[in-house]
């Protein structure tokens, strides 16, 4: 990972807090002044790279408390009774959520047979297992 100034270490800092909080992708991303999209790569991102590097998780306690607290919980508590579109899948998938299935909750989505999810434009079999493996991940409690 390329080395980041601390004005971005911070902005991570408080994007990991804030959804540790349950705020959604939005609301972080509005906050910040970035993408919805970029607000995921960014929470994959730091948690890749504490999981590889324990060792600088422990020179600041503040992000390994953060860190550990995002391992356990991934989404917010309540996340099952969220909008499918605040599953953390590719863009694909998103807009296939966003036109297809707008204002189904990520645990409604199991309602949906698969026949549906491929008729929906941009709807491949990939798309669709990426977002059951997803919406299983958070249904599962993982």
């Amino acid at each position: 990972m390329a080395r980041i100034d601390g004005q971005t270490a911070q902005r991570n800092i408080r994007i990991m807090t804030a959804r540790v909080e349950g705020k959604t992708l939005d609301y972080i991303a509005q906050a910040n002044g970035i993408t919805r999209e970029r607000v995921r790569q960014i929470l994959r991102r730091q948690i890749d790279y504490l999981q590889e590097t324990p060792a600088r998780a422990q020179e600041d306690e503040r992000l390994r408390k953060i860190a550990a607290l995002y391992k356990t919980q991934k989404q917010p508590k309540t996340c099952q009774d969220s909008e499918a579109i605040e599953l953390a899948v590719s863009i694909r998938a998103q807009n296939v959520l966003k036109h297809g299935l707008a204002g189904v909750t990520i645990k409604g989505l199991a309602s949906y047979p698969d026949s549906f999810f491929l008729s929906i434009p941009s709807c491949g079999r990939k798309v669709l297992k990426e977002i059951r493996d997803a919406a299983s991940d958070i249904t599962l409690g993982h």
